[in-house]
């Protein structure tokens, strides 16, 4: 994972839009079955995520969903 000068994570703009719509299909009530289901099938062929690499809880903030239009 890519970070700049002080140490953060550096995000393209694909990963960002993707973060918004999961936060926003998490917020619609979407069940945590159901999101894992489609990025599992979203993701390119032969790449994998890191268990626990994302924070689920942390999706459904409303703070996360409106700070990215």
């Amino acid at each position: 994972m890519a970070r700049d000068g002080n140490g953060h994570r550096v995000y393209d703009a694909e990963a960002v839009r993707r973060l918004v719509f999961l936060t926003r299909m998490r917020r619609s009530g979407m069940p945590m079955r159901d999101l894992q289901h489609y990025i599992s099938l979203s993701m390119p062929e032969g790449t994998r995520c890191r268990r626990g690499s994302m924070r689920w809880s942390n999706i459904a903030t409303p703070s996360a969903a409106g700070s990215v239009s």
